[in-house]
């Protein structure tokens, strides 16, 4: 992994159990498949893109709303 997909994971993940309150719930979340984007959220962080569409998502669970 380099080192940019490193940080981008490491980064997405902390924020990942900060809104979902467990790194297992985190982590069942990054693992599965998510029905707005049709993958799971970790196999979108190899590019910068990607991840800032897991963020837009986790912006919404976090303010409630909808993706």
């Amino acid at each position: 992994m380099d080192n940019r997909k490193s940080i981008r994971v490491a980064e997405i993940t902390a924020e990942a159990e900060r809104i979902f309150g467990s790194p297992e719930k985190a982590k069942r979340w990054m693992e599965q498949t998510n029905i707005v984007v049709g993958k799971a959220p970790i196999s979108m962080l190899d590019t910068e893109h990607g991840a800032g569409e897991v963020r837009k998502i986790l912006a919404s669970i976090a303010s409630g709303g909808v993706v």
